[in-house]
């Protein structure tokens, strides 16, 4: 079980970073970013709607095979 929960820390770790750096990798005219905080929030939420869909999902179907279990038992 542990190293199931390792996995997903790490796997959202890796998503987060990805989102983050792709939306921070920005040019500005200017030295000063003002917008910085405003793209590091919505990384952040984008990615943890990421990690919250694909965990439903997975909580769907295995709650889905526990049932067909129970019914052919």
């Amino acid at each position: 079980m542990l190293r199931r929960i390792l996995w997903a820390e790490l796997g959202d770790h890796l998503l987060n970073n990805t989102v983050a750096t792709n939306m921070l990798h920005v040019v500005s005219q200017d030295s000063a970013d003002e917008l910085q905080i405003v793209r590091i929030f919505a990384a952040q939420l984008i990615s943890f709607f990421i990690v919250l869909a694909l965990y439903r999902r997975k909580v769907r179907s295995s709650v889905t095979e526990n049932n067909i279990q129970e019914e052919r038992s």
